[in-house]
């Protein structure tokens, strides 16, 4: 699809994608944070259920690319990461 560059289209045509991505991640228990064509998903558990939430946040990403897929866009992979935040004794290292 052309747009001219600074149109108002690209944010509009954005959040319109987004509201689907929203409910996605809605369905797995996921949080999203949308701006400027980036999105973050996010969940927050104790360290005894990081397996759990790590598979939800799994499962939404896969379902997010397959969306995409669909929808002819695609999910930067080299820009998709993965990162746990904690205290360093609350941290359990999954094998």
């Amino acid at each position: 699809m052309w747009r001219t560059q600074g149109s108002v289209l690209g944010p509009l045509l954005f959040v319109i994608y987004s509201a689907d991505v929203t409910k996605i991640t809605a369905g797995h228990g996921v949080s999203i944070h949308a701006h400027a064509y980036d999105m973050q998903t996010y969940a927050s558990c104790a360290a005894a259920d990081q397996e759990t939430a790590t598979d939800r946040i799994l499962a939404c990403v896969a379902n997010v690319d397959s969306w995409m897929s669909s929808n002819r866009l695609k999910l930067n992979d080299e820009k998709t990461e993965f990162i746990w935040l904690g205290m360093r004794q609350g941290i359990v290292l999954l094998s």
